[in-house]
C-alpha cells in the first residue's frame, strides 16, 4: 500500500512516499544475486543487490518516472526513538543516478554506506525535483523497520557471492626493507584483493591495522616507524574507496616479534572484521 506522508512544507510542495505499515524488508536469492527488497506500494520498490561481479548496489525501481532527471540526493536521518547510534546526526550520503524510465541507482561504497546506515537504525531519504513540475519535489522514504529480521540472511547470501575468498583476505601481512614505510608495488598488489573483497561483502565493517618493526633501532625510533607503516597502509586503503569503514590503527614498535629474522618482523598486518566475528581489542594483530 502507498503511504503518503505529511511534511512540514505545504502539501503541494512535495510528493512523498514510503512503505505502508504492512510492508517490510524481504531477502530473496534470484538469478545468482542476493536481494534485500522493500516494497513501496504503488511507487515501486527499493532493493540492495549483491553480485560477485559488481559488489553491492542500491536500486530504486519506480513504476512511473516521477523524477525530473539528473542527480537524486540521498541522505540519512535518525527516527525520534533512536537514542543511541554510532552515526552522528542527519547527513547527506551520496547522489543516486537517475534511470530514465523510472528509478535510481547507487553503486560501490556509497551503496554500502546506505546499507550501514539502515543497519544502525537510521532511515534514508531520496529527494529530487519532480518531473513536469519544477516547484515540487519527489521524496522517497526508506525505513529501517523490519530490517534486523532479514539482514543476517542477506549478508550470509552476499558472502557466498564474493569472488575473493575470506581466507585469502581476512589477514594480510605487508613487509618492508630496513627503515622503510612506503608501500611497494608488491605490497599494493597484496592489498588489491582486500579492497575487492570489502567492496563486495557488505558484512565487513572494521579494519584492524597494526604496524611493527624489528629490534634494530631505538625504542622511540621503532615506535615512530611502526606508526608510519600502519598509517601509510590505512591512508592507502581509504584512498581506494574504503574510507567509510571503521579503521582501528595501532603501532607496536618491536614489541611483538614473530621470527628471529629481522626481515619477518618489519611488517604491517591488516585484519578484517565482518558480521559478528570478534577480535581481541587488546592483542588483535600483535602476533601476526
Amino acid at each position: 500500500m502507498l503511504a503518503l506522508l505529511l511534511a512540514a512544507q505545504p502539501a503541494w510542495a512535495q510528493l512523498q512516499f514510503a512503505a505502508g505499515w504492512d510492508e517490510g524488508w524481504q531477502c530473496r536469492n534470484r538469478d545468482g544475486e542476493c536481494r534485500l527488497i522493500l516494497a513501496l506500494g504503488e511507487f515501486g520498490e527499493a532493493r540492495f543487490v549483491s553480485a560477485a561481479a559488481s559488489g553491492v548496489t542500491f536500486e530504486l525501481q519506480a513504476r512511473k518516472d516521477l523524477f525530473a532527471g539528473g542527480d537524486i540526493q540521498v541522505s540519512r536521518y535518525a527516527p525520534p526513538w533512536l537514542t543511541h547510534s554510532t552515526l552522528a546526526g542527519p547527513a547527506r550520503i551520496s547522489n543516486a543516478s537517475h534511470i530514465r524510465g523510472g528509478g535510481a541507482i547507487v553503486r560501490g561504497a556509497a551503496a554500502q554506506d546506505m546499507l550501514w546506515a539502515l543497519r544502525q537504525g537510521h532511515h534514508l531519504r531520496l529527494t529530487a525535483a519532480a518531473a513536469h513540475a519544477a516547484d515540487r519535489q519527489v521524496v522517497v522514504e526508506i525505513k529501517a523497520a523490519g530490517l534486523p529480521a532479514v539482514i543476517d540472511q542477506f549478508l550470509a547470501c552476499a558472502h557466498t557471492r564474493v569472488s575473493v575468498s575470506w581466507q585469502q583476505v581476512s589477514r594480510t601481512r605487508i613487509t618492508y626493507p630496513l627503515d622503510g614505510h612506503e608501500l611497494s608495488a608488491a605490497a599494493k598488489a597484496q592489498l588489491a584483493p582486500v579492497v575487492a573483497y570489502v567492496q563486495q561483502d557488505p558484512g565487513v565493517h572494521t579494519l584492524y591495522i597494526d604496524g611493527h618493526t624489528d629490534a634494530s633501532g631505538g625504542r622511540q625510533h621503532n615506535y615512530r616507524l611502526s606508526k608510519k607503516r600502519a598509517e601509510t597502509v590505512a591512508a592507502y586503503l581509504k584512498a581506494q574507496g574504503l574510507q567509510k569503514l571503521k579503521f582501528v590503527v595501532r603501532f607496536h614498535g618491536a614489541a611483538y616479534p614473530v621470527a628471529r629474522a629481522d626481515a619477518a618482523n618489519r611488517r604491517t598486518t591488516v585484519r578484517l572484521q565482518r558480521g559478528s566475528d570478534e577480535l581481541s581489542g587488546a592483542v588483535a594483530g600483535a602476533g601476526d
